[in-house]
């Protein structure tokens, strides 16, 4: 009983590698390069070229012994020659991948987090004719849209923007005569003069049949 004691504490006391077959040198080089590992979607389509909502993922700089892990799937995909390609994957899911080294699989030497897009299938329909700016009636969106959902941004925006342009229509009377001015100036101007000389002179026959009187 004595010697079993003994024999786990000596085992405990062992220096424990947490990355089996890694030293931890190697470990700190392994990081290093699957910082390098860069990743692109590509959009899958029919045989017609309709768009199926799901993607490919594309995995770049995988070198020595790096390749792309899915815990939550079980799934391990190897490269060829440096590239590894995810299919079949759908928009609109956060999926999180593992970039791991063959030699020490279990370490993560760091995870990823890839978002795909929505395909919205109403961007070419007749209520986003008139709407292709609109975030709601993209082809690619971040959230799942239905007509209702486009129809209240819609109108909900459409109303905004004519209160802004009602707005900007209400003119006081100062600004048509500034707007009238400014168009026919050529002709304002020297009726303006006219109005004044005239006004002048008016006061000043006023003025001396005034003194007169006096």
């Amino acid at each position: 009983m004595r010697k079993i004691k003994y024999l786990v504490l000596f085992l405990f006391l062992l220096p424990f590698n947490v990355f089996a077959d890694c030293s931890n040198q190697e470990v700190v080089r392994y990081k290093k390069l699957a910082t390098n590992v860069n990743y692109s979607i590509e959009s899958i389509q029919n045989e017609s070229g309709e768009e199926t909502g799901t993607f490919n993922i594309i995995f770049t700089n995988l070198v020595e012994g790096l390749y792309v892990s899915n815990s939550f799937q079980y799934r391990d995909y190897k490269p060829n020659n440096g590239v590894a390609t995810v299919s079949g994957y759908y928009g609109g899911v956060n999926n999180h991948f593992a970039i791991r080294n063959s030699k020490c699989p279990k370490v993560n030497l760091i995870t990823m987090d890839v978002k795909l897009p929505i395909y919205n299938s109403y961007y070419k329909e007749d209520i986003c004719k008139d709407y292709q700016n609109a975030p709601v009636c993209q082809k690619w969106v971040t959230m799942t849209v239905d007509e209702e959902a486009i129809q209240n941004y819609i109108d909900k925006n459409t109303i905004k923007k004519e209160e802004v342009i009602n707005k900007k229509d209400v003119k006081g009377i100062f600004d048509y005569v500034f707007d009238y001015y400014v168009k026919y100036y050529y002709i304002a101007i020297p009726i303006t003069i006219v109005i004044l000389v005239l006004i002048i002179l008016i006061y000043k026959v006023y003025k001396r049949k005034k003194e007169s009187l006096f």
